[in-house]
């Protein structure tokens, strides 16, 4: 065989071995499981949305006791249909969606926790001395990205007025229980796990995949895939950075700018 072909080869193999992981894994009946739920979800079988997160959860349970090589994936991609069963599952205590949002993804901080301090599982990288330098670029992209999103979703704000107390509110629930619970699951553990699993690339693109159907409340797939591709924004930074700081700065700011900022005053700049 020549050089040329034994490359070919080795390219070949590069690319299709990370497939055929996937797909041989029990684990890929979780992920389908969940994709199967947003589906369902998204097109209004709220009931039978739950049972498909349900199977996935199930299936994230046996998959380490058939294949030892899915344990530290699938232990971490569990808090994906579990976040979905308690989003969909929570008992609505309080009208606005403001106070709402905390008790949700409040509760998943313990699970959160007790996966990140895990001896085997991969360690958080937060490099706090890169993203401290990097906040002012990753505020300026999440309210790029906020207005962006906006210009697609046209969202109600979440607040009446944005008031010095109302501006804190709307930041500490968008960067402390929105932004850093979905980058701690999916950023921090779902991404590290799967691409150790599969392949640095191939574990990037299934984690936001998956980031992208888990807002299967948006409703338009154009949304949809703009938030995948956010996703793969904030996968890349953080690849970048080492520093999980750099993606949950943006995508913090781009929230606040999405439910508050841009509806009360009005776009930054012209979007179609």
């Amino acid at each position: 065989m020549s050089g040329d072909d034994m490359l070919g080869d080795v390219r070949t193999k590069s690319w299709k071995q990370p497939v055929i992981n996937l797909l041989s894994s029990p684990l890929a009946f979780a992920v389908a499981a969940t994709g199967l739920g947003e589906w369902l979800l998204y097109t209004n079988h709220v009931g039978f949305a739950l049972w498909g997160h349900l199977v996935a959860l199930f299936a994230c349970l046996v998959a380490p006791l058939v294949s030892d090589d899915d344990a530290f994936a699938a232990r971490s991609f569990i808090l994906v249909p579990l976040f979905r069963l308690v989003n969909l599952g929570m008992p609505v205590f309080v009208e606005v969606t403001l106070y709402w949002l905390p008790l949700v993804y409040g509760s998943l901080f313990p699970s959160i926790y007790v996966l990140a301090v895990a001896g085997d599982t991969p360690d958080l990288r937060w490099n706090f001395r890169r993203g401290i330098a990097l906040l002012p670029p990753s505020v300026v992209a999440g309210a790029i990205a906020g207005q962006v999103e906006y210009g697609l979703l046209k969202p109600t704000a979440l607040v009446t007025s944005l008031t010095p107390t109302n501006l804190v509110l709307v930041g500490a629930v968008m960067f402390g229980f929105v932004a850093l619970g979905e980058e701690l699951i999916f950023r921090g553990l779902v991404q590290p796990t799967l691409s150790d699993r599969l392949g640095l690339w191939p574990g990037v693109v299934v984690t936001n995949l998956l980031f992208g159907a888990m807002h299967s409340a948006y409703p338009s797939p154009t949304t949809i895939g703009f938030v995948t591709l956010l996703g793969v924004l904030f996968s890349l930074t953080y690849e970048a950075t080492d520093s999980l700081l750099v993606p949950t700065t943006i995508h913090g700011t781009a929230n606040v700018f999405l439910f508050a900022i841009v509806p009360l005053y009005g776009p930054l700049f012209p979007t179609p």
